[in-house]
């Protein structure tokens, strides 16, 4: 009898104990991801401060925290990032920018741009964007970082999705379907898989002009090397390899050993674009049609060079590039291209 008025108090005191410790519980909730969103703000300033001393200048307007209770985010109103690239001025444009890291993934820091955007070679050249993205960032600074794009609309093409992972100096992307506003005849007026991984041999290093730049990249053996490429467009079936780089007269080499499917379609309509002339069209032709004759599957293997401005495929020449003029007027223009 004596234990039953004790008894009938903590019964009584047992809610108020529950809702103490929830309070507690969500108060301290609260206070960590305050404090986490002031980690990722500070975060954000210190890398504004890091490009600035690797040659980029990044703004961004009013900032908000939101995100609680799953997520630590920060938005970042009206951002641009701005880098002189050789004497041009490269410059991407966001709406709006939102930084998070979430409790699922607290191990990296994940980037979404939102809103209007564009991209290009100073003002002039300046290309709208629109696509949902982000970008996520390992903080374990030796993993490359991984990247998506959805419904990507750009000048001249849409992407229904492009992913894929990067590091400062190689990347690989998968997009597909990639859909041209101005699409080829039939049979390419359908939408593309494309699938390349590509890394330099090593970095640019920016110089006052985009001639110095691409020179001292051209002396120090830069190249592009591309081990894999996989291409998916109506009949033609393309695998392959490769590399590429600048000649002495800082002028675009490269070979690549490819596999194709469908190569007389691809000369077809290249000739029908205008792109190859009809006779050596006509040869290159001939020789993939007795190659696939001889080849398991139809599958022709074509080797493939760009030499003094001419592109090879199987020893015949297949049409002239122009050259790169790299000459950079007073207002600093981006290299242009000369027939």
């Amino acid at each position: 009898m004596t234990g039953q008025p004790s008894s009938g108090r903590a019964k009584k005191l047992w809610p108020w104990w529950v809702s103490l410790v929830g309070i507690l519980a969500v108060a301290a909730h609260g206070a960590t991801w305050w404090v986490v969103t002031g980690r990722v703000r500070d975060g954000i300033e210190a890398f504004v401060a890091d490009a600035a001393r690797d040659g980029w200048t990044l703004q961004h307007g009013a900032t908000e925290r939101s995100g609680w209770p799953w997520a630590a985010s920060v938005h970042l109103q009206a951002v641009s990032a701005r880098r002189n690239l050789g004497g041009t001025a490269f410059e991407w444009k966001a709406e709006q920018v939102t930084v998070t890291v979430a409790a699922t993934d607290p191990n990296a820091i994940r980037i979404s741009p939102s809103g209007h955007q564009s991209a290009g070679l100073g003002p002039a050249t300046a290309m709208p964007l629109q696509a949902a993205a982000w970008l996520r960032i390992p903080f374990d600074g030796g993993a490359p970082a991984t990247f998506e794009l959805r419904n990507l609309v750009a000048q001249g093409f849409r992407a229904g999705l492009v992913n894929g992972r990067a590091t400062p100096s190689a990347f690989e992307l998968t997009a597909a379907p990639v859909m041209l506003d101005q699409a080829p005849a039939a049979p390419f007026d359908q939408g593309f898989a494309l699938t390349v991984a590509a890394a330099l041999s090593r970095p640019l290093r920016d110089a006052a002009t985009p001639r110095e730049t691409a020179a001292a990249w051209q002396a120090g053996g830069g190249e592009v090397t591309v081990p894999r490429m996989e291409l998916q467009w109506g009949p033609v079936h393309l695998t392959g390899n490769g590399s590429a780089g600048l000649d002495a007269r800082l002028q675009p080499r490269g070979k690549a050993a490819l596999h194709i499917e469908g190569g007389p379609e691809v000369l077809e309509a290249a000739a029908r674009a205008g792109l190859v002339a009809p006779g050596p069209a006509s040869a290159v032709r001939a020789v993939l049609g007795l190659l696939a004759l001889a080849s398991p599957g139809g599958v022709v293997a074509v080797p493939v060079t760009l030499e003094d401005g001419t592109l090879t495929a199987a020893q015949f020449p297949l049409l002239r590039l122009p050259q790169i003029d790299w000459s950079v007027p007073a207002a600093r223009a981006a290299p242009r291209i000369q027939p």
